[in-house]
């Protein structure tokens, strides 16, 4: 009693001390200058990071680190989930990309853009990376499958100028472990001792482009599409299994042989029991030769008869409908259910658009999500054209930086105007300027403005201020006079 009596009131007096503690450094911020931010960072992640690996995001051991790796690459062998995500990816390397200034007009901006449209072979520029843009983007986007994937910067050097050479493919499977001193912030990777006899490659954070999907704290796993398909996989797997059982053991009826040894007995002449037992073995070699296909016919001696068990047992429907259903619940998770329209009740236009538009719109922030990685001022896993630009310019003002955009999946409001402007134009809802006629320019990708081209608006301007009548539409009503 008096040892557990001593125990609380240490508990007690440690937790005094940290709550004393606390009011403290509350009290401090409370009396700190209201105008300048308290910028000491406090609190956690709330990630559990022991030994580099984390844990707490999955419960399941054979579903995470290298065992969820490996995992992944049996479901893609899945002619259902490789279809989906085929569907998916497919669509996402459809979209157009292209580099836009930090500001516009700004001569260094102008030209940052420019080198950077040089080096990734965008806006019409042959490029000198060693793996083409195209290609670069199809490996990229693999990091949605398991909900990671780290690429290595190779840069080379060339009169004086730093390039960025590629994205250099990392495999998950051979990722070690993560690396941060202050379990909040990545400081790199060590990946896996697999064949290579020096030990396991190091690679700093700022010489990384790492790319999670559904990254919470400092969980750089995240959590992959095929994770959320992952049971629908097993059990599509075992129904299969079940399928295959059920065609071996009822596709084909299994036969049957059967035998009355007293009609054997009286047709045999000087019948013996020897004779008898002849004629049943020969009955059953026979049969087990027409089987494996050795004879084309059977043989039938008085007291021996031949029948089929099991016709008409072969029925899949049942498994059929758990298949499809597994196969809507595999193309929810990778948001493409707009491909089992017309195998139900549903299959409306209306409904395969709103799907279509929803599927766009995930598209579309996942490539927002890899311009921004790539983009902006380079940080740990991060900022690959910041890198670039500093490399060759030192410290630029990062609104400067170049922007990377795509275009292609998301439908632009003034592009669903087009059929309608001109009505527009006529009643007086819209203006004819040149700034309308550049975002019409720019939404066509036609290029820019000519100065040519805004001489003639101007002049096609004043003839219509000077003669009206002329500008109207057509239309069968008299022109007053």
């Amino acid at each position: 009693m008096i040892s557990n009596r001593k125990h609380k009131i240490a508990f007690w007096l440690d937790l005094r001390a940290a709550l004393g503690d606390t009011d403290q450094l509350i009290m401090q911020s409370a009396t700190s200058d209201n105008h300048r931010p308290y910028v000491t960072e406090l609190g956690a992640t709330g990630t559990r990071f022991v030994g580099g690996r984390l844990y707490g995001h999955e419960f399941n051991d054979q579903l995470k680190g290298y065992a969820w790796v490996e995992k992944t690459q049996k479901m893609l062998t899945d002619a259902i989930i490789k279809s989906a995500r085929n569907a998916r990816l497919g669509s996402l390397l459809s979209a157009k990309w292209r580099v836009r200034p930090g500001v516009v007009g700004d001569a260094l901006a102008e030209q940052l853009a420019d080198e950077v449209r040089e080096n990734f072979g965008l806006d019409g520029r042959s490029g000198n990376l060693s793996i083409p843009w195209e290609e670069q983007i199809a490996l990229l986007l693999l990091f949605e499958d398991v909900g990671y994937r780290y690429f290595e910067e190779i840069w080379r050097e060339e009169n004086g100028r730093i390039w960025l050479d590629c994205w250099a493919d990392r495999l998950p499977l051979a990722h070690g472990r993560w690396l941060s001193k202050d379990k909040r912030h990545l400081d790199g990777v060590q990946q896996r001792v697999m064949n290579w006899g020096d030990g396991a490659p190091v690679i700093p954070a700022n010489k990384l482009l790492l790319l999670v999907r559904e990254q919470e704290g400092s969980n750089w796993e995240g959590r992959g599409t095929l994770r959320a398909c992952h049971f629908e996989w097993e059990l599509m797997v075992h129904t299969l299994s079940m399928l295959s059982v059920s065609v071996e053991r009822w596709a084909v009826s299994t036969p049957q042989m059967s035998y009355d040894q007293q009609k054997i007995w009286n047709s045999l002449y000087k019948p013996t029991v020897d004779k008898l037992n002849k004629v049943i073995k020969d009955a059953e070699q026979g049969l087990v030769d027409y089987l494996s296909r050795q004879s084309s016919l059977l043989v039938r001696a008085e007291g021996i008869d031949y029948s089929t068990f099991g016709d008409g047992q072969m029925n899949p429907s049942a498994i059929e409908a758990v298949e499809m259903l597994l196969t809507r619940r595999v193309h929810y998770a990778y948001l493409v259910q707009f491909l089992s329209l017309g195998q139900g009740s549903t299959g409306a236009r209306s409904v395969g658009e709103t799907h279509i538009d929803f599927f766009h719109t995930s598209a579309t922030n996942a490539l927002d999500y890899l311009a921004g990685r790539i983009g902006g001022r380079g940080r740990p896993g991060a900022g690959t054209i910041g890198r670039l630009v500093a490399y060759n310019h030192g410290d630029v003002d990062p609104r400067l930086l170049p922007r990377l955009e795509h275009s292609g999946l998301s439908v632009a409001p003034l592009a669903q105007a087009f059929n309608v402007l001109g009505q527009l134009k006529q009643h007086n809802l819209v203006t004819d300027t040149d700034a309308l006629e550049a975002q019409i320019l720019d939404v066509l990708e036609a290029g820019p403005l000519q100065e040519i081209a805004k001489q003639l608006r101007a002049a096609r301007h004043r003839y219509a201020q000077e003669n009206p009548d002329a500008m109207k539409a057509p239309t069968t009503e008299k022109l007053p006079k």
